[in-house]
């Protein structure tokens, strides 16, 4: 087990051979969440690519979780806005 101590996650191998698990307590409410990255993307992304570049096979609500901590549910209550 090691920590990204610049964001503050748990980063672990992940279930599926070749990713990495990512968990961290949301910011805001303090819900534990996890998403799995493969690391090849994960590296591409640390060393400056954009996320959605080096992570495409990812949603971009776990794309968000991996930058701003916040999860997929506390985005939605935070920023949905009714039209």
């Amino acid at each position: 087990m090691r920590w990204d101590r610049r964001r503050g996650y748990q980063v672990v191998l992940g279930a599926t051979p070749g990713y990495l698990k990512f968990s961290k307590p949301c910011p805001i409410t303090g819900e534990m969440f996890s998403v799995e990255a493969p690391t090849d993307g994960v590296e591409r992304w640390r060393s400056g690519w954009l996320i959605h570049e080096a992570l495409p096979r990812l949603t971009a609500s776990q794309r968000e979780f991996l930058i701003s901590g916040l999860t997929p549910a506390t985005w939605d209550s935070l920023f949905n806005e009714e039209v």
